[in-house]
């Protein structure tokens, strides 16, 4: 996960990817993979500190 500040914009991405590879004797192979991403973007008051500004984040399995 990315969480950057800049110019009174917060911007939080992240990315993941997966690979999922099964041989099914000698011939069958059967390969899964799946990319996800997302990125958003939020106005901060003009009074809010950057450099100062801390973010608690729950861990979500």
């Amino acid at each position: 996960m990315n969480v950057h500040v800049e110019k009174h914009v917060l911007r939080i991405s992240s990315s993941k990817q997966t690979c999922k590879e099964e041989k099914e004797g000698r011939k069958s192979l059967v390969k899964e993979r799946c990319f996800q991403s997302f990125e958003r973007s939020f106005s901060l008051p003009e009074d809010v500190n950057e450099k100062v500004s801390k973010v608690n984040l729950p861990m979500v399995s």
